[in-house]
């Protein structure tokens, strides 16, 4: 409770309090009732308000504290969902571009072939059409 207060402030009221306490004379008044005793009784009956105020103050400063780890969990999981999409994307986007190396190759591939089909197929009727010459002489 006090180590929330700044010191020199407790200080400083401890000070006042005893002085006044130590230099002043006891009041009487009226009907000869003590200024001093009504004074006490008084402090006494607001002993159990000020210990209420004091555990609610640290009550809602768990709370607060509770509140604040909920927070810096959130954001780290928003974070972490944020990082695991980006990630996501460019897993995705380097799967795009090995299917389209892919594709490419394969198109590649597949105009060779077709290249080597037609050069084969020419030779061979070539040869052919050589070898028929050479049969009809």
């Amino acid at each position: 409770q006090d180590e929330e207060l700044d010191p020199e402030f407790v200080q400083q009221v401890a000070d006042f309090c005893s002085y006044i306490f130590s230099n002043s004379k006891t009041k009487t008044l009226s009907g000869g009732i003590k200024a001093e005793e009504i004074l006490q009784t008084y402090l006494k009956s607001k002993e159990s308000v000020t210990d209420a105020i004091l555990q609610t103050d640290q009550i809602l400063t768990e709370k607060e504290k509770e509140i604040e780890v909920e927070c810096v969990k959130a954001e780290s999981a928003q974070a972490s969902a944020k990082m695991v999409e980006e990630m996501q994307i460019k897993y995705q986007q380097m799967m795009e571009e090995k299917e389209k190396s892919y594709q490419e190759h394969v198109k590649q591939l597949t105009e060779k072939m077709e290249r080597e089909r037609a050069q084969l197929l020419e030779e061979q009727e070539k040869t052919l059409t050589s070898k028929l010459q050479v049969s009809k002489c």
